[in-house]
């Protein structure tokens, strides 16, 4: 049953590359593994410090070099949550060195001197996951572009806000702007035996359709 909803999903998500991720993966049910088990992944991070600002300009910027040498740097995504945490997204991680990544001496003396405490999530591709393997619920985290951040989410986001409700817990919905065309939205609890009812609805493929939204989608881990 869930494989026909995934197929559903697939064929109703137009606007983005999502619908046709789920086709592939749907067919390739019986063998497809999840990039859980692979030597490289993606990573959302939390990081709460004293000042935001602070910690971005001297800590965060300061390290760029050192991430290089772990990630693709050139695609790493970090905005401002609040006054004292930012979000930051480490895309093709290796996790086989994170001991040495988090253990750096340059890192810890960032960390103690910004007071930072970092919470660390796993980012696993929705199409790189089996249909048949999904959880029930899961957190949710989507990077989305979009024309411009105000129309979308003033037009298209915020208004599909009673919808969004039926199918996650709304109450803990975020949406972190990164700049004028992206920004991250994080659902939590989402009800994944419904995922092809979300994306079918007209009203929403309107609104992608409208103000050319993107997503890429991930299920959202903590280690």
């Amino acid at each position: 049953m869930r494989t026909i909803l995934f197929i559903l999903l697939s064929l109703s998500f137009t606007g983005s590359a999502i619908g046709q991720d789920y086709i592939a993966a749907s067919v390739k049910s019986a063998s497809l593994k999840s990039t859980i088990n692979t030597e490289y992944t993606d990573l959302l991070f939390f990081a709460t410090s004293t000042d935001y600002n602070s910690w971005y300009n001297y800590a965060f910027l300061a390290d760029t070099d050192r991430r290089a040498q772990y990630c693709r740097e050139d695609q790493t995504i970090v905005a401002k949550v609040d006054d004292r945490k930012g979000l930051v997204i480490l895309k093709s991680f290796d996790l086989q060195r994170m001991p040495e990544f988090a253990g750096h001496p340059s890192m810890k003396s960032l960390a103690e001197k910004y007071h930072v405490d970092h919470d660390v999530f796993r980012l696993t591709n929705l199409k790189d996951i089996n249909p048949n393997d999904a959880p029930d619920r899961a957190d949710l985290a989507f990077i989305i572009t979009f024309d411009n951040y105000y129309s979308w989410i003033n037009n298209a986001f915020n208004p599909d806000s009673k919808r969004r409700a039926l199918f996650a817990d709304e109450a803990k919905t975020q949406v972190i702007k990164v700049n004028d065309q992206q920004a991250v939205v994080l659902l939590y609890e989402f009800d994944m035996t419904r995922m092809g009812e979300f994306i079918s609805d007209d009203t929403m493929n309107s609104l992608i359709q409208k103000y050319n939204v993107t997503h890429e989608a991930f299920l959202m881990k903590g280690i």
